[in-house]
């Protein structure tokens, strides 16, 4: 029974000891793990901010091009001509050029109408008769313009352009019969001698501020990324523009008139990025309730006005963020159950065996010494009874001597 005890007591101790080492060396593999997807987490998150800023220095870019293309119009002699045949057909290879500026307008100082293209950027022929009966002399962008109240940022070179901010422009739904948003580029047209004759405006649709997506789409592809959406957005929070990539591929999507705000919708994302903040966090996106990895920036630099005040956002569902990665996470803790249950079994055996074997041996270390206290017991008893015997011996000898004598 002590036996049976003492072996069930060494095998609990084994076991324990065996247990305690894999789940020792299983928990350091947890960690090591967790740490790794944590950091995995950080670097995709640090991904979405490189995106966004990379993004908002494409739309800055765009930008620098679209304010100076309207002074490089004005200073065509072909704008400055008294033939409205030869300014509308420049108007019209300006705009089949450039594909962005669905209505060119000239207007003279006194607000009327000279010229606007005749085509669309693609050829079809317009009716532009409704904007000859206006006139543009209380139109904030002809004033402005007219006065020399530009949007300027001299420090970095900008001068001499107005810039009108995205709206639903009048005028394009007057022609087009659609509401859309557009930006206005607004230069002064001067004569031979630098005399203000009229403005120019370039009535720009958002393929221009979509065309800076193409850069971040494909920094996004690059990453396998399916699922993304690209937002430009106002100081103000509304949403101006936006582009999407589903299924790998760059949605099609028809402009839609101004009536997001993203603010107002408590989009985390948009809300640092309007206070001209920069980076990427984790946040819940309103319009499906998903947790979307996001990054985003203010669009600045050397080739924007800050004073505008866009800024971008670039984001993507956590779930696919993270896709491999926790493909990966499942895998390593389907290995990581089998490899401890293994050993948990191993360790098991393992412990029993060696209990086993080790009980064994101490039996017979105790049979052994036990046989060698019976053979020392006997011994003794041997060594005892031939002390008797001599003495017994050595007194006949004495009594024999005493005869002798």
């Amino acid at each position: 029974m002590a036996n049976s005890s003492k072996k069930t007591s060494l095998k609990a101790k084994l076991l324990v000891l065996s247990f305690g080492i894999t789940a020792l060396l299983g928990g350091a593999s947890l960690v090591v793990v967790n740490n790794l997807v944590q950091r995995q987490k950080t670097f995709q998150l640090d991904n979405f901010s490189g995106i966004a800023e990379s993004l908002s220095a494409s739309v800055a870019a765009q930008f620098f091009e679209r304010y100076g293309d309207v002074q490089a119009f004005a200073i065509n002699p072909s704008i400055r001509s008294n033939s409205r045949q030869i300014v509308t057909e420049a108007l019209n290879n300006y705009a089949a050029l450039y594909l962005i500026y669905d209505l060119i307008m000239v207007v003279d100082k006194n607000g009327r109408l000279v010229a606007v293209n005749s085509k669309e950027p693609t050829g079809k022929e317009l009716n532009t008769s409704a904007l000859f009966e206006k006139n543009y002399s209380n139109e904030e962008w002809f004033k402005n313009t007219l006065n020399g109240k530009f949007t300027e940022d001299k420090e970095k070179g900008f001068a001499g352009t107005y810039f009108q901010d995205m709206h639903n422009d009048p005028y394009i739904s007057e022609v087009y019969k659609k509401n859309e948003p557009y930006t206005s580029f607004n230069a002064q047209v001067k004569d031979e001698k630098g005399n203000i004759i009229g403005v120019i405006s370039n009535r720009a649709n958002s393929a221009w501020v979509r065309s800076a997506f193409l850069d971040a789409t494909r920094i996004i592809k690059s990453l396998n990324y399916q699922e993304s959406d690209f937002y430009l957005v106002r100081k103000d929070g509304m949403l101006l523009t936006e582009s999407h990539i589903r299924d790998g591929k760059e949605a099609k999507l028809e402009s839609k008139e101004l009536k997001v705000n993203l603010v107002t919708e408590k989009d985390n994302a948009a809300i640092a990025s309007v206070s001209g903040k920069s980076g990427s966090l984790i946040a819940l996106d309103p319009t499906d309730g998903n947790q979307d990895a996001s990054g985003f920036s203010p669009v600045s630099g050397p080739k924007f006005i800050e004073s505008i005040g866009w800024s971008v956002v670039v984001r993507d569902s956590m779930d696919e963020v993270m896709a491999d990665l926790n493909q990966q996470k499942r895998l390593f803790y389907i290995a990581f159950t089998i490899t401890t249950a293994l050993a948990l079994v191993i360790s098991y055996f393992f412990s029993t065996t060696l209990a086993k074997h080790l009980t064994s041996l101490a039996n017979s270390l105790a049979t052994g010494s036990e046989q060698v206290s019976t053979a020392a017991t006997e011994i003794s008893s041997t060594s005892t009874r031939l002390s008797e015997a001599a003495v017994e011996q050595a007194s006949a000898i004495q009594e024999t001597a005493a005869s002798i004598d």
